[in-house]
Formats: structure tokens, C-alpha cells, sequence
């Protein structure tokens, strides 16, 4: 018996391969995410607390990581109720839930990619303005720049 595979032929053999790397990859998709998800979870926590210190929010920087740190718990948060649709076939009990999943993960998705853009951005003005950092990289900009960003993520 002979497949078609990514332009070459396969054999019986081989084909007994992809089934099983198939397989592997379907049952790592259940079992990771129990074990990934609280990990990130619980950093996400650590790391806000850490960043939300009262000498650290005086510094742009943190102001990011922090406000990166909750949208990724979104984001996981968001997942989870992917990975239980997918796994466990709950959608057709809520399928108004369906609808605000893809809202939350997509808007916290983009939000947080932004918001390392962001990050970026302030440290390379830090970096190659020095004498105009203080005024142009406060954490009251931050604050500013965040909220401009998660108006402009729910528009996408």
C-alpha cells in the first residue's frame, strides 16, 4: 500500500510511523496543558506581584511586565476553556461561550504582543535617548500607552 506524503512515496512501513507520531501528538495535546497551565499560571502570579511592588511601579518597565503578566493569565485562562471544548465536547452546551472565548483570547493575544512592542519601544528610547528618558519613559506614559493599546486591541 503506497501514500502520498509531502511528495514522496511511503510504505506500509512508514505509514505505521506517522500514525503513531499522530497519535503521540494527540495525546500530548491532552496531557500537556494539565501540567503547563498552572505552571504559567502561578508565574504570571509571581511575576505580577513582583512587578507591582511599590518601587517597582515607578519604573516603565515593570509597568509593562506587569500589565503583560495579567493578559498572559487571559490568555491561559482563555485556553483552557479551548482545551475543554476540544477534549471534552462541552460547546454544545454553552455555545454563547464559544463567542467570548475567541473575543478574550484574541484580544488579550494581541494585547500582550503589543505590549512587548511597547516595552520595546520605551527601552530603545531609554537606550538611544538617554537625556530625554526620564520625560518620554515614565510609568504614567506606560499606564497611558497600555490603555491606548487595549482600546485599540478590541478593534481587531
Amino acid at each position: 500500500m503506497l501514500f502520498l506524503l509531502n511528495g514522496f512515496q511511503a510504505t506500509h512501513r512508514s505509514t505505521k510511523y506517522w500514525s503513531f507520531c499522530l497519535q503521540f501528538g494527540n495525546d500530548l495535546g491532552i496531557y500537556w496543558f494539565i501540567i503547563f497551565l498552572p505552571i504559567g499560571f502561578i508565574s504570571n502570579i509571581l511575576s505580577f506581584l513582583v512587578m507591582s511592588r511599590k518601587h517597582n511601579r515607578k519604573l516603565s518597565t515593570c509597568v509593562y511586565m506587569s500589565i503583560i503578566a495579567v493578559s498572559d493569565n487571559c490568555v491561559l485562562c482563555s485556553s483552557f476553556h479551548g482545551w475543554l471544548w476540544t477534549n471534552f465536547d462541552i460547546h454544545h452546551h454553552t455555545p454563547w461561550i464559544c463567542k467570548v472565548k475567541i473575543f478574550i483570547s484574541r484580544l488579550f493575544g494581541t494585547f500582550a504582543a503589543y505590549e512587548i512592542v511597547l516595552m520595546t519601544l520605551d527601552r530603545a528610547i531609554a537606550v538611544a535617548l538617554p537625556h530625554k528618558a526620564k520625560s518620554m519613559c515614565s510609568a504614567n506614559k506606560a499606564k497611558l500607552w497600555s490603555l491606548l493599546n487595549f482600546i485599540f486591541s478590541t478593534w481587531k
